[in-house]
């Protein structure tokens, strides 16, 4: 199985794409309905504001950081979790059993981990996310982008890799991360409400080259929850399944 398959489909088994998509869109949602271009707020003031709304729910979704809890607490402050969320945002919040995806920073970076992968966020101006130049971000974002890879199968002649992933796997030592890290970037435009969400394996593109060894289109690709993931509250649950408790800290 390819890296890409085996990251996207272990996140979706465990809901961590639909918490993803999820949190992406409220966020969205909100800078488009509180921070409209009409009103004179410009694409540094909106993109600062939806990273920050992500960050937040993805913090939610994931019962992290403030909206963490502990084993053997009682299922309280709902009130919190749904706090300044649109009726249809706590409809639609996935259930995630709290513990699944932890808070990973990277070098101050809000970073998420299932235990085996790390996710980080980038905002990037609206069609400019296979462009990114990760050699304009933050130290954190370059060093992601020059992290090597280990491959799960060693190539065959039959079975040739691309020269991008040639060049990563054959990287120096020194540009191994403590787990592997992707990215999940996101794009609005204010203007015409499009949005784009993808996660992939940052590329050090330093020739100017794509931004990515792989991606996935978390909007519009295909749903790999449908089967195994979580369902959000908003649907009704199967008869012989019962609800996921939802705990908060007073």
């Amino acid at each position: 199985m390819s890296e890409k398959s085996d990251v996207t489909e272990r996140l979706a088994e465990l809901g961590a794409l639909r918490g993803l998509r999820w949190g992406f869109l409220d966020a969205a949602d909100r800078v488009l309905n509180d921070m409209p271009e009409s009103a004179g707020y410009d694409a540094t003031a909106t993109g600062s504001a939806r990273h920050s709304l992500f960050r937040d729910r993805l913090d939610r979704v994931f019962s992290c950081e403030k909206y963490r809890v502990s084993d053997g607490e009682r299922a309280a402050g709902l009130d919190i979790l749904h706090q300044e969320l649109s009726s249809e945002a706590v409809k639609t919040l996935p259930q995630i059993v709290p513990g699944t995806i932890t808070r990973s920073n990277l070098n101050g970076s809000p970073g998420w981990t299932d235990g085996r992968v790390r996710l980080l966020i980038a905002s990037a101006e609206h069609e400019q996310i296979h462009s990114i130049r990760w050699t304009e971000r933050s130290e954190t974002k370059q060093k992601v982008a020059r992290q090597s890879l280990t491959p799960r199968v060693e190539p065959t002649i039959l079975d040739p890799l691309p020269a991008e992933v040639l060049e990563a796997l054959f990287a120096n030592s020194n540009r191994q991360l403590d787990m592997p890290t992707f990215v999940v970037a996101h794009s609005l435009n204010t203007i015409t409400g499009e949005r784009e969400l993808v996660l992939g394996r940052p590329r050090d593109n330093h020739d100017g080259g794509s931004a990515w060894l792989w991606d996935v289109d978390l909007l519009h690709g295909p749903d790999l929850e449908e089967s195994r993931g979580p369902r959000p509250t908003g649907q009704a649950p199967h008869p012989d399944v019962a609800d996921v408790e939802v705990r908060l800290r007073r």
